[in-house]
């Protein structure tokens, strides 16, 4: 349910989730009511992780733009808007889709 929900495979999930809990983020555990079932929960370092300021604080990224050259920085910059321009074209598809998939009715 989670990779549907995220919108990845169920591989690009399992990676995910190892890696959280190979870094001390995530534990898994099995839902009593449904033994099928995988729960996570955060541990202790995962909490701190999701309380903590967002990775785009302002300290932050000043940080990990100062470790790039200018060329780098340019570079990256060029990058993020492309993301930020695919990003917003999907996200319009999805409106187009549902507008498209709801007219003669409510669904």
């Amino acid at each position: 349910m989670l990779a549907e929900h995220m919108g990845v495979t169920l591989a690009t999930m399992s990676l995910g989730v190892k890696r959280l809990i190979e870094r001390g983020f995530v534990r898994l555990g099995r839902d009593p009511k449904d033994r099928r079932c995988v729960e996570l929960r955060l541990t202790e370092a995962g909490e701190r992780m999701k309380d903590a300021n967002s990775v785009l604080d302002p300290e932050r990224v000043a940080r990990v733009l100062a470790r790039l050259s200018p060329d780098e920085r340019s570079a990256a910059i060029r990058g993020l808007n492309l993301l930020a321009l695919s990003s917003q074209k999907e996200i319009d598809s999805w409106t187009q889709t549902r507008a498209a998939g709801t007219k003669g009715g409510v669904r």
